[in-house]
Protein backbone atom coordinates (compact mmCIF):
# COMPACT_ATOMS: atom_id res chain seq x y z
CA UNK A 1 0.00 0.00 0.00
CA UNK A 2 1.26 3.73 -0.56
CA UNK A 3 3.29 4.88 2.30
CA UNK A 4 4.63 1.39 3.81
CA UNK A 5 8.08 0.82 3.73
CA UNK A 6 7.97 -3.20 5.02
CA UNK A 7 6.62 -4.75 2.08
CA UNK A 8 9.63 -5.53 0.04
CA UNK A 9 10.90 -8.98 -0.83
CA UNK A 10 14.60 -10.10 -1.82
CA UNK A 11 15.17 -14.12 -3.72
CA UNK A 12 18.84 -15.20 -3.84
CA UNK A 13 19.65 -18.34 -5.75
CA UNK A 14 23.39 -20.21 -5.69
CA UNK A 15 24.17 -22.82 -7.81
CA UNK A 16 27.28 -25.16 -7.95
CA UNK A 17 27.34 -27.25 -10.48
CA UNK A 18 29.49 -29.40 -11.91
CA UNK A 19 29.96 -32.93 -14.68
CA UNK A 20 33.00 -34.88 -15.58
CA UNK A 21 32.99 -37.09 -18.55
CA UNK A 22 35.97 -39.51 -18.98
CA UNK A 23 35.91 -42.09 -22.04
CA UNK A 24 38.96 -44.48 -22.48
CA UNK A 25 39.39 -46.67 -24.93
CA UNK A 26 41.67 -48.80 -27.21
CA UNK A 27 41.33 -49.53 -30.75
CA UNK A 28 43.23 -52.19 -33.05
CA UNK A 29 42.89 -52.64 -36.67
CA UNK A 30 43.96 -55.74 -38.84
CA UNK A 31 43.16 -57.25 -42.23
CA UNK A 32 43.00 -60.93 -43.50
CA UNK A 33 42.74 -61.65 -47.44
CA UNK A 34 39.36 -60.46 -48.41
CA UNK A 35 37.87 -59.54 -44.06
CA UNK A 36 39.02 -56.52 -41.86
CA UNK A 37 38.64 -56.27 -38.49
CA UNK A 38 38.01 -53.54 -36.11
CA UNK A 39 38.32 -54.51 -32.56
CA UNK A 40 37.15 -51.68 -29.70
CA UNK A 41 37.83 -51.71 -25.84
CA UNK A 42 36.56 -48.98 -23.58
CA UNK A 43 35.70 -47.67 -20.76
CA UNK A 44 33.68 -44.72 -19.36
CA UNK A 45 32.70 -43.17 -16.56
CA UNK A 46 30.67 -39.61 -16.00
CA UNK A 47 29.90 -38.33 -12.75
CA UNK A 48 27.33 -35.21 -12.16
CA UNK A 49 26.84 -33.19 -9.26
CA UNK A 50 24.47 -29.94 -8.72
CA UNK A 51 23.72 -28.24 -5.46
CA UNK A 52 21.20 -25.04 -5.82
CA UNK A 53 19.97 -22.97 -2.42
CA UNK A 54 17.90 -20.54 -2.31
CA UNK A 55 17.28 -17.67 0.05
CA UNK A 56 14.01 -15.65 0.72
CA UNK A 57 13.79 -12.51 2.62
CA UNK A 58 10.64 -10.81 2.63
CA UNK A 59 8.85 -7.70 5.57
CA UNK A 60 12.05 -5.90 4.26
CA UNK A 61 12.40 -2.11 3.21
CA UNK A 62 12.27 -1.60 -0.13
CA UNK A 63 15.72 -1.31 -2.21
CA UNK A 64 17.21 -3.41 0.61
CA UNK A 65 19.86 -5.55 -1.01
CA UNK A 66 20.84 -7.62 2.33
CA UNK A 67 19.05 -10.46 3.74
CA UNK A 68 20.17 -9.41 7.37
CA UNK A 69 17.57 -6.80 6.93
CA UNK A 70 14.44 -8.30 6.55
CA UNK A 71 11.90 -9.59 9.19
CA UNK A 72 11.45 -12.95 7.63
CA UNK A 73 13.74 -15.24 6.18
CA UNK A 74 13.69 -18.73 4.15
CA UNK A 75 15.82 -20.90 2.83
CA UNK A 76 15.75 -24.08 1.28
CA UNK A 77 18.60 -26.09 -0.40
CA UNK A 78 18.67 -29.02 -4.22
CA UNK A 79 21.17 -31.34 -4.03
CA UNK A 80 21.38 -33.86 -7.38
CA UNK A 81 24.36 -36.01 -7.32
CA UNK A 82 24.62 -39.27 -9.75
CA UNK A 83 27.54 -41.70 -11.85
CA UNK A 84 27.56 -44.19 -14.15
CA UNK A 85 30.36 -46.64 -14.75
CA UNK A 86 30.30 -48.52 -18.30
CA UNK A 87 32.45 -50.88 -19.86
CA UNK A 88 31.81 -51.74 -23.93
CA UNK A 89 33.46 -53.43 -25.92
CA UNK A 90 33.04 -53.68 -29.79
CA UNK A 91 33.70 -55.59 -32.76
CA UNK A 92 33.55 -54.85 -36.66
CA UNK A 93 34.15 -57.28 -39.44
CA UNK A 94 34.00 -56.52 -42.98
CA UNK A 95 33.57 -58.86 -46.01
CA UNK A 96 34.68 -58.47 -48.88
CA UNK A 97 34.35 -54.80 -49.17
CA UNK A 98 30.44 -55.21 -49.03
CA UNK A 99 28.60 -56.48 -46.02
CA UNK A 100 29.86 -55.26 -42.39
CA UNK A 101 29.24 -57.43 -39.26
CA UNK A 102 29.71 -55.28 -36.19
CA UNK A 103 28.47 -56.65 -32.54
CA UNK A 104 29.68 -55.96 -28.77
CA UNK A 105 28.28 -55.01 -25.74
CA UNK A 106 28.20 -52.82 -23.00
CA UNK A 107 28.40 -53.33 -19.32
CA UNK A 108 26.55 -50.45 -17.24
CA UNK A 109 26.13 -49.87 -13.20
CA UNK A 110 24.54 -46.34 -12.51
CA UNK A 111 24.21 -45.11 -9.01
CA UNK A 112 20.53 -44.36 -9.18
CA UNK A 113 20.03 -48.46 -8.77
CA UNK A 114 19.35 -50.20 -5.68
CA UNK A 115 21.47 -52.24 -3.43
CA UNK A 116 20.41 -55.07 -4.46
CA UNK A 117 20.33 -54.76 -7.97
CA UNK A 118 23.68 -55.90 -10.41
CA UNK A 119 25.17 -53.89 -13.53
CA UNK A 120 22.59 -54.31 -16.52
CA UNK A 121 24.66 -55.72 -19.61
CA UNK A 122 23.41 -54.10 -23.05
CA UNK A 123 24.26 -56.42 -25.82
CA UNK A 124 23.98 -54.98 -29.82
CA UNK A 125 24.75 -56.68 -33.36
CA UNK A 126 24.07 -55.26 -36.93
CA UNK A 127 24.54 -56.38 -40.21
CA UNK A 128 24.88 -54.15 -43.45
CA UNK A 129 24.91 -55.48 -47.07
CA UNK A 130 25.47 -53.02 -49.84
CA UNK A 131 24.83 -54.94 -52.89
CA UNK A 132 25.61 -52.45 -54.81
CA UNK A 133 29.51 -52.53 -54.09
CA UNK A 134 30.02 -55.72 -55.62
CA UNK A 135 32.01 -56.33 -59.11
CA UNK A 136 29.28 -57.98 -61.33
CA UNK A 137 26.84 -54.66 -60.27
CA UNK A 138 29.02 -51.98 -61.11
CA UNK A 139 29.84 -53.53 -64.25
CA UNK A 140 26.06 -53.94 -64.84
CA UNK A 141 23.77 -51.21 -67.14
CA UNK A 142 21.17 -51.31 -64.13
CA UNK A 143 23.83 -49.25 -62.26
CA UNK A 144 22.86 -46.75 -64.56
CA UNK A 145 19.33 -46.59 -63.05
CA UNK A 146 19.79 -48.06 -59.60
CA UNK A 147 22.71 -46.54 -58.08
CA UNK A 148 22.94 -47.91 -54.64
CA UNK A 149 21.03 -51.01 -52.88
CA UNK A 150 22.26 -51.35 -49.40
CA UNK A 151 19.83 -53.28 -46.99
CA UNK A 152 20.95 -53.18 -43.12
CA UNK A 153 19.31 -54.86 -39.84
CA UNK A 154 20.39 -53.70 -36.43
CA UNK A 155 19.37 -54.60 -32.57
CA UNK A 156 20.63 -53.25 -29.54
CA UNK A 157 19.59 -52.11 -25.81
CA UNK A 158 20.13 -49.34 -23.74
CA UNK A 159 19.40 -47.71 -20.78
CA UNK A 160 17.36 -45.21 -19.07
CA UNK A 161 18.41 -44.66 -15.29
CA UNK A 162 15.85 -43.28 -12.25
CA UNK A 163 16.44 -39.73 -10.70
CA UNK A 164 19.64 -40.02 -8.43
CA UNK A 165 18.64 -40.78 -4.57
CA UNK A 166 15.49 -42.11 -6.08
CA UNK A 167 16.21 -46.05 -4.33
CA UNK A 168 17.44 -44.22 -1.12
CA UNK A 169 14.63 -44.06 1.90
CA UNK A 170 14.83 -40.83 2.85
CA UNK A 171 12.89 -38.24 5.84
CA UNK A 172 11.83 -34.76 5.71
CA UNK A 173 12.76 -32.40 8.54
CA UNK A 174 9.83 -29.78 9.11
CA UNK A 175 9.42 -27.42 12.31
CA UNK A 176 6.31 -28.35 14.52
CA UNK A 177 5.60 -26.17 17.42
CA UNK A 178 8.91 -24.05 17.54
CA UNK A 179 10.60 -27.81 17.26
CA UNK A 180 12.13 -30.15 14.68
CA UNK A 181 9.95 -32.85 13.52
CA UNK A 182 10.99 -35.93 11.26
CA UNK A 183 8.14 -37.31 8.68
CA UNK A 184 8.74 -40.13 6.25
CA UNK A 185 9.74 -38.95 2.64
CA UNK A 186 11.26 -41.24 0.03
CA UNK A 187 10.02 -45.07 1.39
CA UNK A 188 13.16 -46.61 -1.19
CA UNK A 189 13.64 -49.49 -3.38
CA UNK A 190 16.68 -51.52 -3.20
CA UNK A 191 15.35 -53.42 -6.19
CA UNK A 192 15.02 -50.15 -8.59
CA UNK A 193 17.00 -50.55 -11.77
CA UNK A 194 17.56 -48.66 -14.96
CA UNK A 195 14.86 -49.15 -17.88
CA UNK A 196 15.90 -51.24 -20.15
CA UNK A 197 15.50 -49.89 -24.07
CA UNK A 198 15.05 -53.04 -26.32
CA UNK A 199 15.14 -51.71 -30.32
CA UNK A 200 15.23 -53.76 -33.45
CA UNK A 201 15.64 -51.98 -37.11
CA UNK A 202 15.42 -53.09 -40.82
CA UNK A 203 15.75 -50.56 -43.15
CA UNK A 204 16.87 -50.75 -47.25
CA UNK A 205 18.64 -47.55 -49.25
CA UNK A 206 18.45 -46.98 -52.64
CA UNK A 207 19.82 -44.81 -54.95
CA UNK A 208 18.59 -44.15 -58.60
CA UNK A 209 20.40 -41.55 -61.35
CA UNK A 210 23.77 -41.37 -59.78
CA UNK A 211 22.51 -40.75 -56.20
CA UNK A 212 20.21 -37.91 -57.42
CA UNK A 213 17.14 -39.40 -56.32
CA UNK A 214 18.01 -41.13 -53.12
CA UNK A 215 14.80 -43.14 -50.76
CA UNK A 216 15.65 -44.42 -47.48
CA UNK A 217 13.18 -46.46 -45.26
CA UNK A 218 13.28 -48.20 -41.88
CA UNK A 219 10.76 -50.11 -39.70
CA UNK A 220 11.68 -50.05 -36.14
CA UNK A 221 10.15 -51.56 -32.99
CA UNK A 222 11.22 -50.65 -29.48
CA UNK A 223 10.23 -52.57 -25.94
CA UNK A 224 10.93 -50.77 -22.81
CA UNK A 225 11.21 -53.45 -20.10
CA UNK A 226 11.07 -52.70 -16.44
CA UNK A 227 9.37 -49.41 -17.26
CA UNK A 228 9.93 -46.42 -14.77
CA UNK A 229 6.65 -45.07 -13.38
CA UNK A 230 5.48 -43.94 -9.68
CA UNK A 231 2.05 -45.90 -8.53
CA UNK A 232 0.35 -43.87 -5.42
CA UNK A 233 0.48 -45.19 -2.53
CA UNK A 234 -2.16 -45.97 -0.02
CA UNK A 235 -2.90 -42.47 2.23
CA UNK A 236 -2.87 -45.14 5.15
CA UNK A 237 0.90 -45.65 4.96
CA UNK A 238 1.72 -42.14 5.46
CA UNK A 239 4.92 -41.83 2.88
CA UNK A 240 4.94 -40.42 -0.35
CA UNK A 241 4.94 -42.25 -3.85
CA UNK A 242 7.74 -44.36 -4.74
CA UNK A 243 9.39 -44.89 -8.12
CA UNK A 244 8.90 -48.79 -9.26
CA UNK A 245 9.81 -50.95 -12.16
CA UNK A 246 6.48 -51.91 -13.48
CA UNK A 247 5.51 -52.80 -16.96
CA UNK A 248 6.42 -52.56 -20.47
CA UNK A 249 5.91 -49.67 -23.11
CA UNK A 250 6.30 -50.69 -27.03
CA UNK A 251 7.12 -48.00 -29.44
CA UNK A 252 7.25 -49.05 -33.28
CA UNK A 253 6.58 -47.19 -36.65
CA UNK A 254 7.90 -46.45 -40.34
CA UNK A 255 10.20 -44.04 -40.98
CA UNK A 256 10.98 -42.40 -44.82
CA UNK A 257 12.91 -40.07 -46.35
CA UNK A 258 13.69 -39.21 -49.84
CA UNK A 259 15.96 -36.28 -50.83
CA UNK A 260 16.23 -35.59 -54.78
CA UNK A 261 18.81 -33.13 -56.73
CA UNK A 262 17.47 -32.23 -59.25
CA UNK A 263 20.12 -30.01 -59.92
CA UNK A 264 23.85 -30.40 -59.65
CA UNK A 265 26.43 -28.34 -61.43
CA UNK A 266 30.12 -27.49 -60.62
CA UNK A 267 28.77 -23.82 -58.82
CA UNK A 268 25.01 -25.04 -57.95
CA UNK A 269 23.24 -27.77 -56.41
CA UNK A 270 19.27 -27.75 -55.43
CA UNK A 271 18.11 -30.12 -53.09
CA UNK A 272 14.79 -31.21 -52.04
CA UNK A 273 14.23 -33.48 -48.76
CA UNK A 274 11.16 -35.07 -47.72
CA UNK A 275 10.94 -36.96 -44.41
CA UNK A 276 7.96 -39.24 -42.61
CA UNK A 277 7.88 -41.19 -39.31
Amino acid sequence: AEGTTDQGSLSRVLRSAFTLTTDVNITHRANLDNFSFVTVLGGQFFRTTDRQNRLNGSGGVDGTRSLNNFSEQTFSDFVLENANYGAYFLENIGIYDVAFLEFGGRLDKNTASGEGTKPLLLPKIGLTYNISDHDFYRDSSIRDIISTIKVRGNYGEASNFAQPFSQDRTFGLNPFFGAPSFTFANPGNDELVSERVKTTEFGVELGFFSNRLFLSGTRYMGVTEDALFTPQSPPSSGQLNQIQNIGEVENKGYELALTATPIQTGKHSLSLNLSYN
